[in-house]
């Protein structure tokens, strides 16, 4: 679905009887045909990478084969495999590599614009380069006059399965970022093809939110990102979640007990045969048994060993050792709870809903992001970061899923319950200590129920003070550092999303693209109109000028966040500058995460305390 602006450009468009027209641009592999609408020019399917099928899948992304004649670059991709229901009913395929292109249509002849890169959301496990319209890039590209690119990435176990014999294969034992070497492949394809498409290849931003912002952190931390882009924008991501950038080990454990799950419970040579034999659907688990204890050994899976050669199912494991389909199909013929002691016992923090996250290889990134910044290794390029005042409130819905026990009534014993599963990798003692000083933290009385209780503590604990802690370190090396607060409540549903969800994870995007969502039920009132593009300004801004603020570009100064006094850009109506961001809570929190973990980034309180 197009922005409004697109559609009636279109509109316009027939009421004068003129057609679109094509618009054709080179890249190294070939010529790519585009449209153009009178509005804007755009490409909406360009391969920067090889399908990733057949025995390519698993493995880091290779170049498009080169092509003869012009390509047909129009035409919504699809997106990457993702929200599997049942059976063969998912979204998306694997050959899914392409990326879309939005320029001003009345750009003139050898003008070079700057480029921002989008890299979408969806905690890895969804999300697309469209995402329905809300994505498109219309608006952005031709108010700001600059050139939008957004890539799709591999998700899923698809695109962050982490394994030894991954790792064998790739010659630099690096493992388990397949999606975000995506991303960094698509940068590659932006700095060498973006100037044939009006593009200035010296200046490329890349922005994103959620697990597009944990990405942008990643691609700072990253050598192989290094002088792919010149300024990063997050939104509502993290440099040190444990959550979404997990130790190897762990993620190894945990991509073996999956690959078992389905199948392919072997190892070596044969687990990769396998997993590349397996069908798109059964590489991803149904969002329907996201509440069977024996997740991800559903009932559903049951019946996939059936379809692979007996051979197949023990592999090459090593001499004595039970392959774990067998000792399930043994434990659980009629489909019952596993005992316990025979459950995975890997499992991440956000199993199921969010089960994927970046491995910290020591290669594709040597160390969690937050360790990089502080060391001073790291991209050292103008960054801007912030979140949004009630972040969890769309989040906490799902949180009675991932906590054994947890009530969707959330009831007291279900906040200390979630709390012990954030911090569920810390010693016993650790997690005890925590959970009993977040519960005097946030008390009971001072929220009108325990949804909002448990929302604010996961939005500090997870967004807010995740991104102080970056900030603070930045803005130690570097002045190009500016922090911001988003806090438009918004009425787009009838005033739902006021009074249900607040300021919510994800809902500054509309503003920063100018897209009104949905669009078919409410357009922006004055205020939001000018808050998109106050928005929109500072954002571009950052490509064109590496800063939010430049002269006369008519919104209020944005000034480098300094760790003295947190200071932060107020994303409201109207924006403004305020200090001490979240300053109570954030304190709290890095006092906690000394007790979480004494020996992690996060605790090395030099470039946050003052």
């Amino acid at each position: 679905m197009r922005s409004i602006a697109a559609a009636l450009a279109g509109l316009a468009c027939l009421a004068a009887t003129c057609a679109a027209s094509s618009v054709v641009a080179n890249t190294q592999y070939g010529a790519v045909e585009g449209d153009d609408n009178g509005v804007v020019t755009f490409w909406s399917k360009i391969p920067f990478a090889a399908p990733p099928v057949g025995n390519l899948r698993l493995r880091n992304p290779q170049p498009p084969k080169p092509w003869a004649g012009t390509l047909d670059a129009n035409g919504i991709p699809q997106s990457c495999p993702q929200l599997k229901l049942d059976g063969d009913l998912m979204l998306g395929g694997e050959d899914c590599l392409y990326l879309r292109v939005w320029r001003p249509a009345n750009m003139a002849p050898g003008q070079q614009l700057p480029v921002m890169v989008w890299l979408y959301g969806g905690g890895f496990v969804l999300g697309s380069a469209d995402e329905f319209g809300l994505y498109d890039g219309t608006n952005l590209a031709t108010k700001h006059n600059v050139i939008i690119v957004a890539p799709n990435y591999r998700l899923n176990s698809l695109g962050f399965l982490a394994l030894p014999e991954l790792a064998a294969e790739t010659g630099n034992n690096a493992t388990g970022n397949m999606g975000l070497l995506d991303q960094q492949m698509a940068l590659r394809w932006t700095r060498e093809n973006i100037a044939n498409f009006g593009g200035d290849n010296s200046s490329i931003t890349i922005f994103g939110e959620s697990a597009g912002g944990f990405s942008v952190c990643w691609h700072l931390a990253s050598p192989g990102s290094r002088g792919l882009f010149d300024a990063a924008v997050m939104e509502s991501g993290s440099c040190n979640s444990p959550q979404f950038f997990r130790n190897q080990k762990a993620n190894e454990a945990f991509s073996y007990e999956f690959a078992a799950a389905i199948g392919c419970g072997m190892r070596g040579p044969t687990l990769l045969a396998c997993l590349r034999s397996r069908s798109t659907e059964d590489m991803l688990k149904s969002i329907l048994d996201w509440l069977d204890p024996n997740w991800p050994f559903t009932n559903r899976t049951k019946g996939l060993e059936g379809r692979l050669p007996a051979s197949s199912l023990r592999g090459n494991a090593p001499q004595g050792m039970h392959h774990i389909s067998d000792v399930l199909a043994a434990a659980n013929p009629d489909g019952r709870a596993l005992p316990e002691s025979l459950r995975p016992q890997w499992l991440p923090v956000f199993a199921p809903v969010m089960p994927w996250a970046a491995t910290v290889d020591g290669v594709n990134l040597p160390v969690l992001p937050l360790a990089a910044i502080r060391s001073g290794n790291w991209a050292k390029v103008p960054f801007l970061a912030g979140s949004n005042k009630n972040e969890a409130s769309i989040l906490a819905p799902l949180l009675p899923i991932v906590v054994k026990g947890a009530s969707f009534d959330y009831d007291d014993e279900t906040v200390r319950l979630t709390i012990a599963q954030l911090i569920k990798d810390a010693t016993p003692a650790a997690i005890e200590a925590v959970t009993n000083a977040t519960l005097l933290q946030y008390p009971s009385a001072d929220y009108k129920n325990n949804f909002w209780r448990m929302a604010q503590l996961f939005t500090h604990y997870f967004f807010s003070c995740d991104v102080r802690r970056a900030m603070r370190s930045v803005a130690s090396q570097q002045s190009s550092a500016w922090l911001y607060s988003f806090e438009r409540k918004l009425s787009f549903l009838f005033g739902l999303e006021d009074d249900l969800l607040g300021d919510y994870h994800s809902s500054e995007i509309a503003f920063v693209f100018g897209n009104q969502w949905p669009p078919i039920v409410h357009d922006f009132d004055a205020d939001d109109a000018k808050l998109s593009e106050a928005m929109g300004t500072y954002w571009t801004n950052m490509a064109r000028w590496h800063q939010p603020s430049h002269a006369d570009d008519g919104q209020p100064t944005w000034s480098p966040y300094t760790s003295a006094d947190d200071l932060t850009m107020t994303l409201a109506s109207p924006v403004s500058m305020r200090t001490g961001y979240v300053e109570e809570a954030c304190n709290f929190w890095d006092r906690m995460e000394c007790i979480i973990d004494p020996q992690g980034a996060a605790c090395s309180t030099a470039d946050f305390q003052h």
